[in-house]
């Protein structure tokens, strides 16, 4: 008998283990990193028509999941920008270039 009961006070928490072992799943996924800011390597740039001036960017936090930038001109009349930064001045004038993600 009191093998017995040492044998169960064994095998009973040893089951219930192996039971939750086999239930409890593991969670594995992806979490994303949100962008907080952009930070532009020049807050002004004058330029002559025919001018090609590159601007640079810092995602912060950099590790963020999003690392795509973006680039917009408000006046494309004025200055362009492809998707590296690089503004091309079109005319004289003013105009905003932004980035986003």
């Amino acid at each position: 008998m009191k093998k017995l009961l040492i044998f169960l006070m064994v095998a009973i928490p040893l089951v219930i283990i192996v039971i939750l072992n086999l239930t409890v799943k593991s969670v594995v996924g992806y979490v994303s990193v949100p962008v907080e800011s952009i930070a532009l390597d020049q807050s002004s740039v004058t330029g002559i028509v025919g001018d090609i001036y590159t601007l640079n960017a810092q995602i912060y936090p950099t590790n963020a999941s999003n690392q795509k930038i973006k680039w917009e001109s408000d006046n494309e009349e004025v200055a362009t920008v492809d998707e590296n930064g690089n503004v091309s001045f079109v005319d004289y004038g003013k105009c905003y270039i932004s980035a986003v993600t």
